[in-house]
């Protein structure tokens, strides 16, 4: 994760909020986690179960702010991903999307252009254990030549030998 201190950011996916967490205790000024709720489904599932991830987000947040007696820099907007355009949210100095831009299957195209109006800087995380379908998009070529044919210029990779979920850092 770059350097978040007094950034505005956007955890795509962020699941339990542990990483929006992060971020915030980091510095961030300002961290929008999304996510689904029981009402939003994956593409890449047929049946995902029923369960709302953004509820489990804010008690995370308020487990942590009752800890640490502070208030976190943090909202939740549960949300279905690929329809991220409808949310008209601005800009970003930093977006995280861990483990879920390659569930939009043929989508992902779009919704990484969509992130390239909305940041200069995304790290992206797949998981290489996918087969089928879910695995061609969860590709790292997949994602670095969409990355490139939308405008990110620089592009690292981090896939430790044998490491199932690379992590994609790119820069425009």
């Amino acid at each position: 994760i770059p350097n978040v201190q007094g950034k505005r950011v956007l955890d795509l996916g962020s699941s339990s909020g542990l990483f929006s967490l992060e971020m915030a205790r980091m510095g961030a000024r300002e961290v929008l986690g999304i996510d689904r709720n029981e009402s939003i489904k994956h593409h890449s599932t047929r049946v995902p179960p029923s369960q709302d991830v953004i509820a489990q987000a804010n008690f995370v947040k308020k487990s942590f702010e009752l800890l640490y007696d502070t208030v976190y820099p943090i909202r939740y907007i549960p949300h279905d991903i690929g329809y991220l355009d409808s949310l008209n949210l601005g800009k970003f100095d930093f977006i995280l999307a861990a483990n879920v831009i390659y569930h939009e299957l043929e989508k992902m195209p779009e919704l990484l252009r969509q992130l390239g109006k909305m940041t200069d800087h995304v790290v992206l995380q797949t998981c290489l254990a996918h087969g089928g379908s879910l695995g061609k998009w969860a590709s790292v070529s997949r994602h670095v030549d969409i990355l490139l044919e939308v405008g990110f210029t620089h592009i690292e990779i981090d896939a430790p030998e044998g490491y199932a979920l690379p992590v994609i850092i790119a820069h425009k």
